[in-house]
This record gives C-alpha cells, sequence and structure tokens, in this order.
C-alpha cells in the first residue's frame, strides 16, 4: 500500500514538471534596464593613536643614561576643522577631516619626535616599514572610531617573504588594540604589514622604536601607504652621508608579485649616481632595504614592472643627553612612496617646530599652499626635475592644500638632531557609481 502510494506521489510530480516544461509560454517581456546610481561616501570618524609607548614599560619611569623613561614629553594635536579630539580608549578621534598628532620624548628608550595625519579607517591598510630585528620594537596600534565591531586579520612579510604566522583579532567599537609584531614574528629585518579589516574599517600604524645597545636609534609612525603602483615618488629621503654618522637612509621595497625595480635619487642638482639601484629582481612577497648613497635631502623615484610599495628611511644623528654616552644618538622617520603626480588635491595640518615642504616635480610647475578658504600661504617656483626644500613659514594648525603633478612631504625638525615627517593626505569624499540590474541571486 505505502509503495502504491509512493509510486502515485512520484507520477504526480513527474507530471507536474512535464507540463511546467512543454506548456507554452507567454510573450516575450520587455527585460528592465540597468540603473545607474551614485553613491556617496560616509562621513566616519577620523582616529589619532594616541601617545608613544616603551615596548615594556613606562615612558615615565626611570631617568638618566640608563633610565627607559623621559620627563617633559609634549604631545599636541592639531584638527582641520572646529571639533576638538575626544580621547577613546588610549587614542584620539575627531569629526574633522584631517590631523595632525606629534609628540616629542627628551630621553629614554622611545627617544625622539614622531608625528603622523590622524585619518579615518580603512578596510585594507599597507605598512610598509618597522622592523622586529634585535633590538627594534613594532608596536601596531589598531582603532576603531566607529560604532561598529570590526574583526581584522594582519599579515606580515620580510625578507623571505611571507610569514606564516598571522594574527586574527576583533576591535570593539570606540576602541583600541596594542600587538606587539616582535611577539608574533621576532628576527624581521625588514617588515611590510597588511591590515584587512570588516565593517567601516580600523586606522592601523605602527610604532617603529629602535635601540643601539642601551642608546635611543629613533622613533617615528610607520603609516597607511596610499597603494599599490608601477610609479612611486619618495619626497623627503636624506640627507645620507657615507659614514652614517650625520644621516643615513633606506629605501624598502615591496612587491606581492615578481617584479623588476629601478630606483632613481634627485636632489636639488637633479639625478644623481646610483648603479647599484638599477634592474632590481624582487621575488612576490619580499621585502628588502636599499641604502641610498651621499646626498642632501632628496626625492627617490621608483618605477617597476608590477605594482609595488616603497617608503624611506632616514636617520640623523644628534647630540647626547649625558656626556659619559660619549657618542651620538639618533633620531629616525618614515617616508612613504606616493603618485601625487596625478594632480589630485593633498592636504596637511601644520605642526609647530620647524616645518618645511620637501618638493619634487618632473616638470616646472608652482608650488602652492593654500588653505581652505583659499588664502594661499606659500608658492614656489619649482625647477623640472629637481628636488627642493622650502620652510612653510604658517602658523601651527593651519590646515594646508596643494594641487598639480608635485610629490612632496612635510619634514618636521626640533634642533638639536629631533626629526620626522608628515604625509600629506587626500581627504576628499571617495564617492562612487554602481550599475543596478536585475539578474539571479547564487549564494
Amino acid at each position: 500500500m505505502i509503495g502504491r502510494t509512493l509510486a502515485g506521489v512520484a507520477a504526480a510530480l513527474a507530471a507536474f514538471w512535464l507540463a511546467v516544461v512543454v506548456a507554452p509560454q507567454g510573450a516575450p517581456q520587455d527585460v528592465p534596464k540597468p540603473v545607474v546610481v551614485p553613491v556617496h561616501a560616509a562621513a566616519l570618524p577620523i582616529a589619532c593613536p594616541g601617545s608613544l609607548s616603551i615596548p615594556v614599560g613606562s615612558v615615565g619611569g626611570g631617568e638618566g643614561f640608563m633610565g627607559s623613561g623621559s620627563k617633559d614629553v609634549r604631545e599636541s594635536t592639531f584638527t582641520s576643522g572646529v571639533d576638538t579630539p575626544v580621547a577613546t580608549d588610549g587614542g584620539w578621534t575627531s569629526t574633522s577631516s584631517l590631523a595632525t598628532e606629534i609628540e616629542r620624548v627628551p630621553g629614554g628608550d622611545i627617544a625622539g619626535l614622531s608625528a603622523l595625519a590622524c585619518l579615518a579607517p580603512r578596510t585594507e591598510t599597507w605598512l610598509v616599514g618597522g622592523s622586529t630585528a634585535l633590538g627594534s620594537s613594532a608596536r601596531l596600534v589598531l582603532t576603531n572610531p566607529t560604532g561598529v565591531a570590526s574583526d581584522v586579520t594582519v599579515s606580515l612579510y620580510g625578507p623571505a617573504g611571507k610569514v606564516d604566522q598571522s594574527l586574527s583579532m576583533a576591535v570593539g567599537p570606540h576602541s583600541q588594540t596594542t600587538t606587539l609584531l616582535e611577539g608574533v614574528s621576532a628576527g624581521l629585518a625588514t617588515l611590510t604589514t597588511r591590515v584587512e579589516a570588516t565593517a567601516a574599517g580600523v586606522t592601523a600604524v605602527i610604532q617603529d622604536s629602535r635601540l643601539n645597545g642601551f642608546l635611543p636609534a629613533g622613533t617615528d609612525w610607520v603609516v597607511a601607504n596610499e597603494g599599490l603602483g608601477e610609479s612611486l615618488q619618495i619626497p623627503g629621503i636624506g640627507p645620507s652621508e657615507p659614514d652614517g654618522i650625520g644621516g643615513a637612509s633606506w629605501v624598502r621595497i615591496f612587491s606581492p608579485e615578481d617584479a623588476t625595480v629601478t630606483l632613481t635619487l634627485v636632489s636639488a642638482l637633479g639625478v644623481e649616481p646610483w648603479p647599484a639601484a638599477q634592474g632590481l629582481q624582487l621575488r612576490a612577497g619580499q621585502v628588502i632595504d636599499i641604502q641610498v648613497p651621499p646626498t642632501a635631502v632628496s626625492t627617490v623615484l621608483v618605477d617597476a614592472s608590477k605594482p609595488i610599495l616603497a617608503a624611506g628611511y632616514t636617520t640623523t644623528g644628534r647630540a647626547p643627553d649625558d656626556p659619559l654616552q660619549g657618542v651620538a644618538l639618533r633620531d629616525s622617520m618614515w617616508v612613504n612612496g606616493q603618485s601625487h603626480l596625478a594632480g589630485r588635491s593633498y592636504s596637511v595640518v601644520v605642526p609647530h617646530y620647524a616645518v618645511s615642504a620637501v618638493i619634487y616635480s618632473p616638470t616646472a610647475t608652482t608650488f602652492t599652499a593654500a588653505d581652505p578658504s583659499g588664502r594661499v600661504w606659500v608658492t614656489f617656483a619649482v625647477p623640472a626635475g629637481q628636488t627642493r626644500e622650502i620652510p612653510l613659514g604658517v602658523p601651527s594648525g593651519t590646515t594646508l592644500q596643494v594641487e598639480g603633478p608635485i610629490a612632496w612631504s612635510v619634514r618636521v625638525v626640533d634642533p638639536p638632531g629631533f626629526i620626522t615627517a608628515i604625509q600629506p593626505e587626500d581627504v576628499g569624499p571617495v564617492d562612487t557609481v554602481v550599475r543596478v540590474a536585475p539578474g539571479f541571486y547564487v549564494p
């Protein structure tokens, strides 16, 4: 009885599907046309990482030659709008479009001058810089200024390519997470870090701190790289001297694919000889450093057969805190490779101390820095194919915008020997247009 019933059900289903397949269809209908819809970028708060931190210990702990900490630490934040940054779980958030955070630590293990532009969160961030070798610390700081939690994956790349170890973590709303990357993979003399995040994303930076024995060898922030490119410029690298006492510089290159790379050094005199940087062969995932030959403050042009990332690292000597130290101490700075020659508008909020712009253009042009109201603060003729450094001479907290085929960075100096650099940023809204058409959803 049961078998006959099941057979009857199967026959009925077969008849139904046969009717559906062979039944005549109605007249064809017009296919709806796709609709083009503009999508405006959401306004997200920006985030600053907050204070520098000694990897193990406290900035305020210990004084003198062997002390790790320091007194008289000065930290300031300047915003591009009227909004005042608000402390958020170790960092700062603001509704301004851009801000600059700068901190001066006069002594101890992380002595130096460090600055960066605070930005809105991203779902993907590349950080070209830092080291986990002996005497170095790479402190990754992830900040989520939004009200939605973000799941984050961190991948590391070193001299031999991608590191097997990776990090996965959640960064809660309005919160901050810090990780010492040397605890994940130690011994990476060259380091590139990829941060992938869900939801609105996070801001990601690395505090790169180094020691030469017991002496500070420089601290600076490694900030988000613009993105992969086949033609990049690094304005503001150097000075670099043969013995490295007064200063030394390197270019760090990372390629996700096998690539051939050529570096060109451009000083105030034009192109300088650099035969060792021609036709460099990079394996996929490899991170290498190339030392810059003797030069004054210069620009490095990076040309590659495949899209790559690049950054410049400079150290400079400074007077010792204590005569018993007997050798010069050091400070350091990172300058990202950029592709500003496309002519878009880039901005920076100028901090205090001695501030200058390092400028390069392949063609003769005019460097014009104006504030959002249109007031022109600086106008300077830039010769073709040369690097120029000019003092900005504007009040601290001024937002400057520069537009045109010009590669430039902001160099900040506090004698004797403290240096840092700030990367101008394109903070305009990134609107997009999407094409919507009817179709089938396949899970």
